[in-house]
């Protein structure tokens, strides 16, 4: 009678490590689901909004349209069309293999910042299948002094440049789209970019047009 009591709690404590180690397997397959859709997002999509930015004390409002595909990003501000005018482009930055960039005004900045920038060496580009188990574990992961914070949703929600201090936000509305993109340098707001659309493309739809 003991032996078959004995083999009965063993059977049960055997069933309940099975269920807990298949339960564990599931809760992970669907956290790796949504960290692949939280991180596509970012590698083929569109966006149109608003971007204030914070220059010598002032804010400087512009529409702003980025675009990003498997080749390049490319970010364009606009001057606000008068009397409904077709705006006009304010300053453009593209990156490929390279990066080109044009601003107002005679306006330069130091060229080696821009040197060692590719498509590439984008963040949405670097995170591998390998990190995933470090994102599903940590919460963030941490790619050459470079901290990426994902939410509960497995979502990009900040990234943290250590050699820099420059630090982004991301923020997203109820459907997991973004919605505000906030740019800080020490904690001191840079820029703040209020998304009116955001679509993602699907990339073999876009290769066959």
């Amino acid at each position: 009678m003991k032996a078959k009591i004995r083999f009965f709690i063993i059977a049960l404590l055997l069933l309940f490590i099975l269920s807990s180690c298949a339960l564990n397997r599931l809760k992970n397959a669907d956290k790796i689901m949504q960290l692949q859709q939280g991180i596509n997002i970012w590698h083929n999509f569109r966006l149109d909004g608003i971007a204030s930015i914070n220059f010598s004390g002032f804010n400087l409002y512009k529409n702003i349209t980025m675009t990003n595909n498997q080749d390049s990003l490319k970010i364009i501000l606009y001057e606000s069309g008068i009397f409904g005018s077709s705006p006009k482009p304010f300053a453009q930055l593209a990156i490929t293999d390279s990066v080109a960039l044009q601003l107002p005004f005679g306006m330069v900045i130091d060229d080696k910042a821009l040197q060692n920038i590719s498509h590439d060496k984008l963040l949405a580009n670097m995170i591998a299948l390998s990190d995933y188990q470090e994102i599903i574990e940590d919460g963030k992961l941490i790619k050459e002094k470079t901290v990426i914070s994902f939410n509960e949703q497995m979502q990009i929600s900040e990234i943290f440049y250590g050699i820099s201090g420059f630090k982004l936000n991301i923020e997203y509305d109820l459907d997991n789209k973004p919605v505000v993109i906030s740019g800080y340098d020490k904690k001191k707001l840079l820029f703040q970019i209020e998304i009116d659309r955001f679509t993602i493309y699907d990339m073999i739809n876009e290769e066959q047009t």
